[in-house]
């Protein structure tokens, strides 16, 4: 987990020696010795951020695949020890890429200019993290706004949509629940009032229930009386908690601007208010 130091360390001293060299020669005007350096320094300070793209994509691929390997394993009841073995790989790795992307937010803060791909990698290792992880670094997540993860879901009647197609160019808080989550539906009740407030100024919240059956969310839409436009996801079949970082049964809900742009996760009823007042 040196790849960050490295690649800083690079470009520090590679700078510092083209300022040197540059100044020595003297054949430069000063402006023209500034602009040698600043072309030089942008040229490294790329292929730092592609060398740490390439990284952050291979995490990201990593940290989705070992999930994945240990619910699968859960889902077709295998052996314990199995079981046990693909948790501790789970673990393992989930160590290893909290400590790579804790050496780069330490030294180089939220680097930008990264692809979808390598900021969502970050914002899948602070989700899967311990909670002391999460806090240490939940306000660059919230600054660097990273792109929500598109899906497919399935309307009450069964008909397909795709998230984008619901919330793209407006505000709007996605709220992912399931039956038997009472901390998620408690949420569901609580985000009515504000949705009501700001509906009309273009204000949307997209409920997905993750269920095994439709009926199942339709019975808990009608309970609690949710007033947005709800969808179900079947079986796990788009994955969608795992995109978002989410473990077992929970929910969550997630802030996201009118740029599709990840803004905040599970914010307080106040701190949702406070964006919209600011935005609409």
């Amino acid at each position: 987990m040196k790849k960050v130091f490295v690649i800083l360390g690079t470009v520090i001293v590679v700078t510092v020696i083209l300022a040197v060299m540059l100044l020595k020669t003297g054949v430069f005007t000063q402006n023209s010795k500034t602009q040698q350096i600043d072309a030089e320094l942008s040229e490294v300070q790329n292929d730092c951020i592609q060398q740490i793209d390439a990284e952050l994509h291979k995490i990201e691929y990593e940290e989705l695949q070992v999930i994945q390997k240990v619910r699968e394993a859960i889902i077709q009841r295998s052996a314990s020890d199995t079981i046990t073995a693909f948790r501790e790989e789970m673990f393992s790795t989930h160590a290893n890429h909290q400590a790579y992307v804790s050496n780069l937010l330490d030294s180089l803060g939220w680097p930008d200019n990264l692809s979808d791909s390598a900021n969502r990698a970050i914002f899948h290792v602070i989700q899967h993290a311990p909670l002391s992880f999460k806090e240490k670094y939940i306000h660059l997540l919230k600054e660097a706004r990273v792109p929500f993860f598109d899906f497919t879901i399935v309307d009450l009647n069964a008909k397909p949509v795709r998230l984008s197609e619901r919330i793209t160019g407006k505000p709007a808080v996605l709220h992912l629940w399931t039956s038997a989550c009472a901390p998620c539906r408690k949420k569901g009740k609580e985000l009515i009032p504000v949705y009501e407030e700001f509906r009309e100024k273009g204000f949307v919240v997209i409920g997905v229930a993750h269920e095994k059956n439709i009926s199942t969310a339709e019975a808990a839409i009608r309970l609690d009386k949710y007033p947005w436009e709800n969808f179900v996801e079947l079986n796990d079949v788009e994955q969608i908690r795992l995109k978002y970082g989410i473990a077992g049964s929970l929910g969550s809900h997630f802030l996201i601007d009118e740029n599709g742009k990840i803004i905040d996760v599970a914010p307080s009823i106040d701190e949702i208010r406070e964006f919209l007042l600011s935005k609409l």
